[in-house]
């Protein structure tokens, strides 16, 4: 897993600002790179904070950051009720089917964490509906690559006995 912690988002803090930063976060997360996210206050953008409150104040703002993962589970699932958060897991399930294996298991511990235990649904069963289905591509893999074998001992007519 990379952590690129040298990168950090910061968006406005409009609707805008915040799809942007979902879009952004998320090529991060398909290139296998976790960065710092922060979200700036409500209605607000970094030059507004600078004038308004100076260095100091956008100093702690960005000290308050969070990651990528836990980013896209806050933004996905947000909401309170559990049927919500169902909804919230069919969303990151979409979301996270294009995301390099290590980056599927941050994103699924964030949502772990966020629902806790809110959601009556064992780590098995949301790795299933989040579909990381890495066994049964390896084992896919597996059968494809030894039915190419065993054609290729026919047609080299190379038996064991």
């Amino acid at each position: 897993l990379i952590k690129d912690y040298k990168t950090m988002l910061c968006f406005d803090g409009d609707d805008a600002g915040l799809k942007a930063t979902f879009r952004t976060n998320n090529l991060f997360l398909k290139n296998g790179k976790i960065v710092k996210i922060t979200i700036l206050p409500k209605g607000t953008d970094v030059a507004d904070i600078l004038t308004r409150n100076g260095i100091k104040e956008m100093l702690d703002i960005l000290a308050k950051h969070t990651d990528g993962p836990s980013f896209l589970v806050d933004y996905l699932t947000n909401n309170t009720t559990p049927e919500e958060k169902v909804k919230g897991l069919n969303k990151i399930k979409e979301h996270i089917k294009e995301f390099p294996y290590p980056i599927r298991e941050e994103v699924i511990d964030r949502y772990v964490a966020v629902t806790n235990g809110n959601v009556e649904i064992d780590s098995k069963k949301q790795q299933a509906l989040l579909g990381v289905q890495m066994y049964e591509n390896q084992y896919q893999t597996m059968k494809r690559n030894y039915e190419r074998f065993k054609r290729l001992l026919e047609k080299s007519n190379f038996f064991f006995s």
